[in-house]
This record gives C-alpha cells, structure tokens and sequence, in this order.
C-alpha cells in the first residue's frame, strides 16, 4: 500500500513525496524502518527527529537489512528497473 509521506535521501537528497512497503499492507513507516530511495537505491532509516525524515544507518543496521530477503528483493528489483532506463 502506498502512504503519502515527504522525506528526503540522506544520499541522493532526492525528495520523496511517497512510501510503500514491502511487509504488511496496512502498515505506515515508523521510527527504525528501513527505506530505500527510488532515486538511487540507497537504504536509509526512517527518523522522525531528523529534518529530512530519514538517516544513514548504522553498520549494525546496515548487517541486518542486507540479511533480510525481502530488502534484498526489493534492491535487485530496483537494479533491473534503473538498468533497463539506462540502457534506453
């Protein structure tokens, strides 16, 4: 499900006006999920403290997202779409 909610790549600095996610179809981002930007496919955390909306994860964050299949899905899903623009 798709939720309208406005934050900024800590990478790219990409603005994002929207958010879906990969697990419940209900469930709106809260503070410690995982994102990554359409933009350029950086993971980062959702942190409602910070300006942008999202941080950088940390190492630790960072070994456990990479472990999780569905992220890794959704990362090699995201190349073949950015592969097939850049060879257009």
């Amino acid at each position: 499900m798709e939720h309208a909610l406005e934050t900024r790549c800590p990478f790219c600095k990409r603005k994002n006006d929207h958010c879906s996610n990969v697990g419940s179809e209900h469930s709106q981002p809260t503070d410690g999920d995982v994102t990554m930007c359409i933009g350029c496919g950086g993971l980062a955390i959702y942190d409602s403290k910070s300006e942008s909306g999202l941080r950088v994860p940390s190492v630790a964050e960072i070994i456990d997202v990479l472990a999780d299949q569905d992220v890794e899905k959704a990362m090699m899903a995201w190349q073949r779409v950015v592969g097939y623009k850049l060879d257009k």
